[in-house]
């Protein structure tokens, strides 16, 4: 599937402008990294490497045919002297999005998926994730909105959604958005310390749901500048 990409701009200061883009092969590492410090917490090395590893290899199988998004800093930076100054960047990846559609969720690659997940026929928010030293800056709020115009760009009317109600900070972020509880699960259950030695515990999952209005998503989507870009 071959998605129009979209390039967000958004000056955080002049020398370190957040840029939104589709996730590139080159990006695939990192964000398995941030996905492993975000939800695995601390763990051993080797439970590190495996859940890396596992996380890596599901973004790969994904990006195709779902809506996976990369918040990056770019960082300026000027070396040499006099007149042979040189400027170069780097990006500093900070942020990530996945939305699944609902013609992947429909398909057999998505067996292993919750049926309430794959019966909502709508497109879902697999995961959201923020490096530690960015947060609280703009770039949740940033990433969320600009997954909901590309679903919005694809015809859906609504998108979904589940957190856990002890994560109260999502929450907040989630209800500043507009989304809404549609659904619990009290007997969902994540796995506590050690990917070999941790533990299974119970948790309460919430479903949320937001309803995407067309037109204030257009009139959002026209604030920003769109630059094509590649997966490669």
């Amino acid at each position: 599937m071959n998605w129009a990409s979209h390039v967000l701009l958004l000056a955080l200061t002049p020398q370190q402008p957040l840029r939104i883009r589709d996730l590139a092969r080159h990006d695939i590492l990192p964000v398995a990294k941030l996905l492993q410090s975000s939800f695995a917490g601390k763990t051993n090395p080797l439970s590190a490497a495996l859940i890396i590893a596992e996380n890596a290899l599901g973004l790969t199988e994904r990006m195709s045919d779902n809506v996976l998004l990369v918040a990056v800093r770019t960082i300026y930076d000027e070396r040499g002297a006099g007149g042979n100054q040189t400027q170069i960047y780097n990006e500093q990846l900070v942020g990530f999005v996945e939305l699944l559609t609902p013609e992947w969720l429909a398909s057999d690659e998505a067996l292993g998926y919750p049926d309430r997940v794959r019966d909502l026929k709508q497109p879902f928010i697999f995961s959201l994730a923020i490096d530690v030293d960015a947060r609280k800056t703009g770039i949740g709020s940033a990433l969320m909105r600009a997954v909901e115009r590309r679903a919005a760009t694809l015809g859906s009317t609504c998108v979904n959604l589940e957190v856990e109600e002890a994560n109260k900070p999502a929450l907040d972020l989630y209800s500043k958005l507009g989304y809404k509880e549609v659904g619990r699960d009290e007997k969902g259950r994540k796995l506590v310390g050690d990917i070999l030695f941790g533990r299974s515990e119970r948790v309460t999952k919430l479903s949320l749901e937001k309803r995407l209005d067309q037109d204030s998503v257009a009139e959002e989507e026209g604030q920003f500048s769109d630059v094509s870009s590649r997966r490669d």
